[in-house]
């Protein structure tokens, strides 16, 4: 994973990426039901925080990177589906 000490900053920016991206969606008048992300390190934790703390009720959809993707799909039998995409 590498070194893990900024984490908290990148969070931090992610938080700042949600309030931009928010400000966008209400200049243009669109409602934002769910956000669908990369799970890992920083990403869908800052946009976590910037929604809980703006008490915005976007359903943030968590995927896991490709590696754990096709580990899960093969746990439910699903592998031979991702093979084909």
């Amino acid at each position: 994973m590498g070194d893990e000490s900024g984490l908290g900053l990148d969070a931090c920016a992610y938080v700042q990426a949600a309030v931009e991206l928010l400000e966008q969606a209400q200049e243009l008048n669109l409602d934002i039901d769910e956000i669908w992300l990369c799970s890992s390190d920083a990403t869908q934790s800052g946009l976590a925080i910037a929604l809980k703390h703006l008490q915005v009720p976007i359903r943030l959809v968590g995927v896991p990177a490709l590696p754990a993707l096709f580990a899960y799909a093969e746990t439910l039998g699903l592998d031979e589906l991702l093979k084909r995409g």
